[in-house]
């Protein structure tokens, strides 16, 4: 049961992993200002290609001119990319049985964590401590602040024209994923630093497995195949060959 495939025997593109490994961190933070790297400006990044139960965690180092404000983080626009040629659809209807043209996108399995740290008056193995607990804090210890479901949003997101990936992107959300307030700051803003860590999983959680099912309404597609969600017995790799994309990050004062 899980986000793949149990007769793929090679398991090397199936997005396998053992369900018992993912409560086993593979990777440790022992020193934060080396583990975590500088990215580029306006730094392309999407999530594909990713075993369940993968994480992947930013550090954002937040300072703030305005004293006893609020700043928050929000996202505001997403994407899903699909294979060109593998069509998996999501069923509607009460009983899951209604052909759609919706495709199960990667956003069913994306969960987000964050947390917040200041290092007013912090040492740097403090800092690192802090890191190193935020990377390697096992999933059922952490709260989902993302949530999607394809059958939910049937008719929501925009196709986005050209589109060698098959984008649909969804905008004019608003996921509040942190807010935290900074104190009077010093002349040159450096004092009142606080670390946004900002963590966003590829899930292996039973409420994103699904399994495939011969839809009784409607005209099947020619090649496609539909799934519902299943949170007993789905194993259908229905993630394969997609991949998920954060359009829109904001940082903003909320007071």
């Amino acid at each position: 049961m899980g986000n793949y495939e149990n007769n793929d025997s090679s398991k090397g593109m199936s997005g396998y992993i053992d369900p018992v490994e993912l409560a086993l961190p593979s990777k440790t933070v022992t020193d934060y200002s080396t583990d975590f790297i500088t990215l580029a400006n306006n730094f392309n990044f999407s999530v594909s290609g990713l075993v369940p139960g993968a994480r992947l965690t930013f550090a954002l180092e937040i300072t703030s001119s305005y004293g006893n404000s609020m700043v928050a983080m929000s996202m505001n626009s997403f994407s899903n990319l699909f294979d060109t040629t593998t069509f998996n659809y999501v069923l509607s209807g009460t009983n899951n049985d209604t052909v759609t043209t919706k495709r199960v996108g990667l956003a069913d399995a994306i969960n987000m964590y964050t947390s917040v740290y200041a290092t007013a008056n912090k040492t740097a193995a403090e800092i690192t401590t802090a890191a190193n607990s935020v990377v390697t804090q096992r999933t059922s210890d952490s709260v989902d602040l993302f949530n999607f479901d394809s059958k939910e949003n049937i008719d929501n997101g925009e196709a986005v024209v050209g589109s060698t990936k098959g984008e649909i992107m969804y905008y004019g959300v608003s996921n509040e994923l942190l807010s935290s307030t900074f104190e009077a700051t010093d002349s040159t803003h450096t004092q009142n630093m606080q670390i946004f860590f900002f963590t966003i999983e590829f899930s292996n959680l039973a409420n994103s497995y699904y399994s495939s099912k011969v839809p009784t309404t409607g005209t099947p597609a020619e090649g496609a195949t539909y799934f519902y969600k299943d949170n007993i017995n789905g194993d259908s790799n229905v993630y394969k060959k997609t991949s998920f994309r954060i359009n829109e990050m904001r940082l903003y004062k909320k007071n």
